[in-house]
């Protein structure tokens, strides 16, 4: 025997999405010196996180 059931579809909520702006930094240390909290900020932190733990990895693994 099947169970049919019922969902309840909510309806499609708008979602705002932000204007892409394409900016030309001259000087990065500046730009992240005035927005430390950014998201740019943010990410470069983390991949240079990531960066020195998989050269500690890797150096790890060749000895």
């Amino acid at each position: 025997m099947v169970n049919n059931q019922m969902t309840a579809l909510k309806p499609q909520q708008t979602i705002t999405t932000a204007q892409l702006i394409n900016i030309q930094i001259d000087n990065i240390g500046d730009f992240l010196r005035e927005h430390p909290d950014g998201p740019f900020a943010i990410a470069l932190s983390v991949a240079i996180v990531i960066g020195a733990i998989a050269g500690l990895i890797k150096t790890l693994k060749s000895k």
